[in-house]
C-alpha cells in the first residue's frame, strides 16, 4: 500500500516537473525568436550605412526589452492555451 502511493506521488511528480521544462523551453523558444526577429530587422535597418537620428537609435533600444518581454508573454500564452487543450 505504502509503495503504491509513494510511486503514485513519484508519478505526480515527474509529470510537475516535466511540465515546468516544457513551459521553460517553450518560453524560451519565443525570446529567442523575438531576439531573432529583433536582429533581423536591425540588421535589415541597418544595411544602409548613412547615419541615423539618436531618436531611431532610442526606438531600438527600447525595442529590444519590448520585445524580450513579448516572448516571455507569448510563451505563457501559449503553454496556457497547450495546458487548456491536454485538460479537455
Amino acid at each position: 500500500m505504502f509503495d503504491e502511493q509513494r510511486i503514485a506521488d513519484l508519478k505526480k511528480q515527474r509529470r510537475k516537473d516535466m511540465l515546468a521544462k516544457g513551459k521553460k523551453s517553450a518560453v524560451r523558444r519565443q525570446i529567442a525568436f523575438n531576439l531573432l526577429l529583433f536582429g533581423g530587422l536591425f540588421v535589415i535597418d541597418y544595411l544602409p550605412l548613412h547615419r541615423r537620428s539618436s531618436t531611431e537609435l532610442i526606438a531600438w533600444a527600447l525595442f529590444l526589452p519590448i520585445g524580450i518581454l513579448g516572448g516571455y508573454l507569448q510563451g505563457i500564452w501559449i503553454w496556457q492555451d497547450l495546458e487548456k487543450k491536454a485538460r479537455s
